[in-house]
C-alpha cells in the first residue's frame, strides 16, 4: 500500500511540474503574450514576439524626475520597435528606435516626470524587454 501511495504521489508531482517557468532575468515566455509590470517609479514590458504588430501605451507612475530607460532586443529576426516617453504635458521627451539585436541600451532621463510610455512593435520577431525605472 505504501508503495502505491508513493508512486501515485510521484506521478502527481511529475505531472504538476511546469517547465515554462520564466526566470526574472530571462526574456522568454509564451509567444506574442506581453507581460507588463507597472508600479510606483517602475514600468517593465517583456515579450517574446513572432511577427507581431502592436501598440502598447501605459501610464507611468513616477514621483521623481530622474529615471533610467533600458531596452534589450535579442534573437531579432525581423521588424522594429519604437519606444516613446512623454511628460505630464503629453510632450515627447524621449524616443528610441531599434531594428537589430541590442544586448542592452540604457540612458538616464532627467528634468521631467515621465507620465506615459508608448511602445510600438511592427512585424517584430524577437525577444524584447523595455524597462523604465527610477534612477538612483
Amino acid at each position: 500500500m505504501n508503495r502505491l501511495v508513493f508512486l501515485f504521489s510521484l506521478l502527481i508531482l511529475l505531472i504538476s511540474c511546469r517547465e515554462d517557468i520564466i526566470h526574472p532575468d530571462e526574456i522568454a515566455g509564451n509567444v506574442n503574450e506581453p507581460v507588463q509590470i507597472n508600479s510606483r517609479n517602475s514600468y517593465t514590458l517583456i515579450i517574446n514576439a513572432k511577427n507581431l504588430s502592436i501598440n502598447i501605451s501605459a501610464l507611468a507612475s513616477f514621483n521623481t524626475t530622474l529615471a533610467r530607460i533600458s531596452v534589450t532586443l535579442v534573437d531579432h529576426e525581423s521588424g522594429y520597435v519604437n519606444v516613446i516617453v512623454k511628460d505630464l504635458n503629453d510632450i515627447e521627451r524621449f524616443r528610441y528606435f531599434v531594428n537589430t539585436d541590442v544586448n542592452l541600451y540604457t540612458e538616464v532621463i532627467d528634468g521631467y516626470l515621465p507620465n506615459s510610455i508608448d511602445i510600438r512593435l511592427e512585424e517584430l520577431s524577437g525577444k524584447l524587454k523595455v524597462q523604465l525605472s527610477r534612477a538612483y
